[in-house]
């Protein structure tokens, strides 16, 4: 503010008053002091880049751990983890604050939720939820099935397996990461692991019989019956093909 803002709005009379003029200049000094630093400050908060260390500091503390992005958090990552545990409290009430953390804890592991549906005219039972995709491998009907609150993790394998990280281990973390969002027991069914192999091939010469149970955007969906261990598994086919093995 401008010198002696306040002494200057005094009547006449008054600025001639050595008492009244003493008064003004103390009020303008602890107004000064006390008021106009704490309104640059909150004009500054209401935009994360222009905030003062304090006001992140106070922002992460007043979060919690309960929304934590699980990164350090050093004084160049302060805005990215408020802006983070924002859109996870916004979100708070879907799955994308817990598939978050996955992706963070695993270093951009291809992790979805798939919700379960159960049929219509079948019992709500664990036997009677499938995936979207298990409701298209097996060619029934998705208007016959409702969508339940109840879902799994569909996990590529090989990322998982690229990242030197057992199942038992990635299941262990899962676990713990739906627990602090949601209660397991309600919600929780299980992982879905996708073992995925792309490859080209020549077209053959003759003409060879197949099963496909699946196909979507163009690729076809093969089921395997015996593990890679156990016996080599091919696809024939006269495109590009992708082989997905569901575990």
């Amino acid at each position: 503010m401008a010198k002696k803002w306040l002494v200057e709005r005094l009547t006449k009379s008054k600025q001639s008053s050595p008492q009244w003029v003493a008064l003004a200049e103390a009020l303008e000094e602890f107004w000064d002091s006390h008021f106009f630093s704490g309104l640059a400050e909150f004009k500054d908060s209401k935009n994360l880049f222009t905030a003062n260390e304090a006001h992140l500091d106070y922002k992460i503390s007043e979060y919690g751990d309960y929304f934590d992005t699980a990164l350090p958090i050093d004084q160049s990552g302060k805005r990215l983890s408020i802006s983070w545990q924002r859109a996870n409290i916004h979100e708070k009430d879907t799955i994308v604050p817990f598939v978050s953390a996955l992706r963070v804890n695993f270093a951009g592991l291809g992790v979805t939720w798939e919700p379960l549906y159960s049929n219509i005219h079948a019992p709500y039972a664990r036997d009677n939820l499938f995936t979207e995709q298990q409701i298209q491998l097996k060619q029934w009907d998705l208007n016959d099935f409702w969508m339940t609150s109840r879902g799994k993790i569909a996990v590529d394998l090989t990322h998982l397996h690229q990242l030197g990280m057992s199942k038992e281990t990635f299941i262990a973390i899962a676990q713990r990461e739906i627990e602090r969002l949601r209660p397991s027991h309600i919600v929780y069914d299980g992982e879905y692991f996708i073992l995925t192999i792309n490859f080209d091939y020549s077209p053959l010469g003759f003409d060879v019989q197949r099963q496909t149970i699946g196909e979507s955007g163009g690729s076809m969906f093969y089921r395997l019956t015996a593990s890679f261990d156990e016996r080599p598994a091919v696809c024939l086919g006269w495109m590009k093909a992708r082989c997905m093995l569901s575990m």
